[in-house]
């Protein structure tokens, strides 16, 4: 798989960027106490990539965190003051600030021994007090042009004939992203018509996140397909679980069932004890677990098909059913019928207290 093969090894490998790449450098280079950097651009970009690989180079460990998850500032300091065994320099990575308000943050600049460097996808939903705190760095889109370039590379280095009017066109379809200009040269390679490529939007499609599940084996790529996708971790379970019969192979695809079954499980407790703090470990071995299961990816093109997800009923909706019922919400699912045949004659749900949305869960 091209994916694989060109992942980048160095910040040389990286396609665009290069002035925001040597920006972070001359950052590192001048760091003082107090000083903090935000890089921010949209998913696909190269930001993490090139930070961690730009650590790499000049000597640094990267303490990474993520901003969807619980940090604990004062434990993040004092770890960040201990010295390592082979490393003397650290960089503090925090990771998508733009997803939720950290508190600390500001502490956390003043009082590091060591550079802290903050990624956003829009650094203008970062809150303004915040985002002062920051100097600002933006990776922008990678021109057409430079993608162009790099794809007739690849296209000289593999041997692959693809008319250049039909790369222009792969170019334009991935919209910046260098990973789904990839997969979608191997998809014309094996035959596919450059006419049934999708678009890709900046919140990518569903179609092109699940293809990057399947076709990956990277923590970090699919990572981003998650990051970058429309749908949430729930709805990406289903269509991982409807296709991945398509993808993988028996014994890839014992391995995956299984991670499924788990997330399925965090599900239920995050469901019924209403504890989303779960939710990082549901999605977790849904995504993470689905790519990693297989020993290697499949070559072919695969068609995805949209998965049966079984209607979910409002919680709020059950719990006004039950009330006049004398039972549980559980229980009141099998009056369902019921309700729907009166509601032909009547309107049952506007007299149990029910919104637009509650009675549309309820009817279909």
């Amino acid at each position: 798989m091209l994916l694989y093969r060109y992942t980048p090894k160095t910040t040389a490998d990286l396609v665009g960027n290069k002035k925001a790449i040597l920006g972070i450098k001359e950052f590192l280079a001048k760091w003082k106490k107090g000083m903090s950097l935000l890089v921010h651009g949209q998913p696909g970009s190269g930001k993490s990539s090139a930070l961690k690989l730009l650590a790499k180079e000049l000597g640094y460990q990267v303490m990474e965190v993520h901003g969807n998850e619980k940090i604990d500032v004062k434990k993040l300091i004092q770890s960040s003051g201990q010295q390592g065994v082979f490393f003397r320099k650290k960089v503090i990575l925090v990771e998508d600030i733009d997803t939720k308000a950290i508190r600390g943050i500001g502490d956390l600049i003043k009082k590091s021994s060591h550079p802290v460097i903050c990624t956003a996808a829009d650094a203008y939903k970062v809150n303004p007090p915040v985002r002062k705190l920051f100097k600002l760095m933006k990776f922008e889109k990678i021109r057409d042009m430079e993608l162009l370039k790099f794809a007739e590379k690849v296209c000289e280095k593999e041997k692959i004939g693809i008319e250049k009017r039909n790369l222009e066109q792969i170019v334009k379809i991935c919209n910046g992203d260098v990973r789904s200009l990839l997969i979608d040269i191997d998809a014309v390679r094996l035959g596919v018509n450059v006419k049934d490529l999708g678009y890709r939007n900046i919140e990518d499609n569903v179609f092109n996140t699940i293809r990057l599940i399947f076709k990956t084996m990277s923590i970090d790529n699919t990572k981003i397909a998650l990051e970058k996708s429309e749908k949430d971790a729930e709805e990406i379970f289903h269509w991982l679980e409807e296709n991945i019969k398509e993808e993988y192979d028996l014994i890839s695809l014992a391995d995956a069932y299984d991670y499924l079954s788990k997330a399925d499980v965090f599900y239920t407790r995050i469901i019924r004890r209403q504890s989303w703090s779960l939710q990082k470990y549901f999605s977790g071995l849904a995504v993470y677990g689905t790519a990693l299961a297989k020993k290697k990816a499949s070559p072919k093109f695969v068609a995805y098909r949209y998965p049966r997800i079984p209607r979910r009923i409002s919680p709020a909706a059950l719990e006004k059913l039950s009330r006049p019922l004398h039972t549980s919400r559980r229980k009141s699912v099998k009056y369902l019928p019921v309700v729907k045949m009166l509601a032909k004659s009547g309107d049952i749900c506007e007299d149990l207290g029910m919104d637009e949305k509650e009675t549309a869960s309820i009817l279909g």
